[in-house]
């Protein structure tokens, strides 16, 4: 189970197989930062490092059909089409935190919540699509500043 502190600021961001620009419907601007997570066939290597913060809550709002998002300790990706397949779930626990979380189950539309713990920092981890090969990239989990 992850932990909140009351007050913690939540990270949205976005994964879609397009760069978001605009705002969502009934949005008046875009918060938190846009990521095209799951890069479309053209720019399979455009897809960023993330960086998350041990501790800090991230909201990915995932819309991406087609390329199912989850995290995983697997650096290719595509499991469904591996022969043994790959499960489509993420090869860490990321429980559900809120009700329209789906946990991390490769979500082509849906909210994925983490809080990612100190011994994710121990772990080689990626974001992948679960049916296309490199489409996904590393993330790199660290210790909150001024934590020492």
């Amino acid at each position: 189970m992850s932990i909140r502190q009351e007050g913690q600021k939540i990270e949205t961001l976005y994964v879609g197989v397009q760069p978001r620009k605009v705002p969502a419907p009934g949005e008046l601007k875009p918060h938190g930062s846009v990521y095209n997570i799951t890069a479309d066939k053209i720019e399979i290597f455009g897809a960023p490092i993330l960086t998350l913060v041990v501790g800090n809550t991230y909201r990915f709002e995932i819309d991406a059909p087609g390329h199912p998002f989850y995290v995983t300790t697997d650096p290719i990706g595509g499991g469904a089409t591996r022969n043994p397949p790959m499960s489509m779930t993420g090869a860490i626990e990321i429980p559900i935190e809120e009700r329209e979380s789906k946990g991390n189950v490769g979500i082509e539309k849906g909210i994925l919540v983490w809080t990612p713990r100190r011994d994710h920092m121990e772990m080689k981890l990626f974001y992948q699509c679960n049916f296309h090969k490199y489409m996904g990239n590393v993330i790199n989990v660290i210790e909150p500043p001024n934590s020492k």
